[in-house]
């Protein structure tokens, strides 16, 4: 996980100049309103629509590629899954398969939804709690951007 994971994160440290919201509107509810009008131009104008898409088109690409990022890196890295974890998941599952009226993809969720709460989701919102990086200062800005990941 740590290997997994450390190139995806440092990459999004690097990259923090702004906040990449899964929402983009609460994005443009942080700058102030000289800010706004600065960045955007007037509101109402087809300009400052266009240049709100086209802002919003920006943070959306950029929070997908460093999420593909994310997510190739941990493909890329199943061999190295802790085999006592993998143990018990596989467990869990023949055991809900056999003793529940689940379907084996609500199952399969299932496992996912544990993986990733409580193994892959803390380590990618607190990597430095989990060994990933040490040493690095993470600003407001990327802690929020790593949480939008997770």
């Amino acid at each position: 996980l740590t290997a997994a994971l450390h190139e995806p994160i440092m990459q999004l440290l690097i990259d923090d100049e702004c906040f990449y919201d899964i929402n983009p509107d609460i994005s443009l509810n942080r700058f102030s309103k000289q800010e706004r009008i600065k960045k955007f131009g007037t509101s109402s104008t087809r300009d400052y629509l266009d240049k709100i898409q086209k802002y919003r088109n920006v943070i959306l690409t950029k929070l997908y590629t460093f999420t593909c990022t994310f997510i190739e890196s941990l493909r890329s890295a199943l061999d190295f899954f802790p085999t006592s974890l993998s143990f018990l998941i596989s467990q869990m599952f023949i055991i809900l398969s056999q003793s529940s009226e689940l379907s084996s993809r609500e199952i399969r969720c299932l496992c996912c939804d544990i993986i990733m709460t409580l193994f892959i989701g803390p380590a990618i919102c607190e990597p430095e709690k989990h060994g990933i990086i040490a040493d690095i200062p993470i600003s407001t800005i990327a802690r929020h951007n790593l949480n939008q990941v997770n």
